[in-house]
């Protein structure tokens, strides 16, 4: 009986393979789109402090401004909750045109912390509204350039969907400049 079997599965075999097709080589796939990875920042601590306006801009919308973790609180009574969310150097494009540095005069060295704004408080009868007048900004970049008391305290804030240093054309409401307060 074994001997019956052997050739009928010989042929079964043989006959499996009519008609079938050569095997295709696998199609090679399209390489995944790169993925952009936030960089997580550093701690919002090296931010941390009191400023002064320095500039006659921050001056008109925020006067003095606090930064404590992820609030950013103005002598007026602004008030911005905005989580880090990415980190650029100043040498990086901010809006697809220009660089951090550039924008926000600051050395091309600067680390830029850019922060995603999930809450705006402007009070009644704020001074121009907030850092974006017309409406609350979508992200913030902070930059803070030199040492000691000579540091400044760089501030640009942006409107739109779309994160700063992403590439991409993005809507500056403005920049404004602090120190730390004199004695600082």
């Amino acid at each position: 009986m074994r001997s019956a079997v052997l050739p009928g599965l010989a042929v079964a075999s043989l006959l499996a393979g009519c008609g079938d097709k050569p095997a295709q080589p696998p199609r090679p796939q399209a390489p995944a789109p790169a993925a952009t990875v936030a960089i997580p920042p550093a701690p919002a601590s090296t931010l941390a402090g009191r400023y002064e306006a320095l500039s006659t801009t921050a001056e008109a919308f925020t006067g003095p401004i606090t930064v404590e973790g992820t609030a950013i609180e103005s002598r007026i009574g602004l008030r911005y909750e905005a989580a880090p969310v990415a980190e650029a150097t100043a040498s990086d494009l901010a809006d697809g045109a220009q660089n951090f540095a550039d924008l926000m005069t600051t050395s091309k060295a600067a680390r830029v912390e850019i922060r995603k704004v999930s809450r705006e408080a402007v009070p009644k009868g704020a001074p121009n509204g907030g850092f974006c007048g017309g409406g609350p900004p979508t992200y913030l970049a902070l930059a803070l350039d030199g040492e000691g008391p000579a540091r400044t305290l760089h501030l640009a804030a942006f409107q739109g969907a779309d994160r700063p240093g992403a590439g991409k054309a993005v809507q500056l409401c403005g920049v404004f400049n602090y120190v730390p307060p004199s004695g600082g």
